[in-house]
């Protein structure tokens, strides 16, 4: 846009008194209203999500590691017979294993001793065979743990290739238990219909655009955004932007100090225009996890 409108500029002194964690990121702000937006039809766009928004500091963030770790301790399942395990798929740092380690110190707290611990989800098989070998045979209990829940897709997933890894090895069926810091509606959703036993300790919105919106004005913002999502590189390392969030997912979260999802409308995040210049992003996610 040319100019600031006033109704702009009234919008964007309402959100960063409204949002302190905005306030320090009034330059990124300003490029994605005002550089990157054409239309004052786009900048209310972005302006009705970020209105949306779910920030989440890590005093909030530590509150729900707390709340996971006195889950765990009083679900009914023995430390001795217990494997936490990360729902990462190799051994690269992620999300997973940063629970996973969080854990550690709050779980040994309230003094809930004695687990094994698991950095990557279809490790469990190797470390139920060296429980087995000092314990006998006998039913474990497995606790997927992670910070964040989209669709729910991973996590269903995950439960089913364990059942089916324990199943090829012989081994007695493992009771399993998904625990996350925060999840998706849809996502809480689509894992509560498939029977798997799922806590969390946070809740926020996805498909946000049906949310906000008039049914008859949705496709209208969808393209909108896809308008906006046209200026960006259209890959990254073999990595293809995720229209609308991964899924289309249309999250609109933040965690302090931590990797945004990529759930996430990117955007907010996606830190190369078409022509490979940086942007000057409003979220952080590292792009080597886009």
């Amino acid at each position: 846009m040319d100019k600031l409108t006033r109704k702009a500029c009234e919008s964007v002194l309402h959100l960063a008194f409204k949002y302190p964690w905005l306030k320090p990121k009034t330059d990124a702000l300003m490029t994605l209203l005002f550089e990157d937006c054409e239309t004052d039809d786009q900048a209310q766009l972005i302006i009705d999500i970020l209105d949306q928004l779910k920030y989440i500091t890590m005093h909030e963030y530590n509150s729900y590691l707390s709340d996971l770790a006195l889950d765990i301790a009083t679900c009914g399942i023995e430390p001795e017979s217990s494997f936490i395990v990360a729902m990462s798929a190799d051994s690269k740092a992620d999300s997973g294993q940063s629970v996973l380690y969080d854990l550690k110190n709050e779980l040994s707290k309230i003094e809930w001793k004695g687990y094994r611990s698991v950095n990557r989800y279809d490790q469990t098989p190797k470390a139920y065979k060296e429980f087995k070998t000092s314990k006998g045979a006998q039913t474990i209990n497995i606790v997927l743990v992670d910070n964040f829940v989209g669709s729910g897709s991973t996590v269903i997933n995950r439960v089913k290739r364990i059942e089916e890894l324990f199943n090829q090895s012989g081994f007695p069926k493992p009771n399993i238990y998904v625990k996350v810091l925060i999840s998706t509606i849809s996502g809480k959703d689509n894992i509560n219909s498939e029977d798997i036993d799922f806590a969390f300790f946070s809740l926020v919105n996805d498909k946000l655009l049906e949310r906000i919106y008039e049914s008859d004005q949705v496709e209208v913002k969808k393209d909108l955004m896809r308008s906006l999502e046209s200026k960006l590189a259209p890959s990254y390392n073999e990595r293809v932007l995720p229209s609308l969030g991964y899924g289309e997912s249309q999250v609109a979260i933040s965690i302090e100090n931590k990797n945004t999802p990529n759930n996430v409308f990117p955007i907010l995040w996606w830190k190369y225009y078409s022509d490979q210049r940086v942007r000057n992003v409003l979220l952080h996610r590292a792009m080597d996890d886009a």
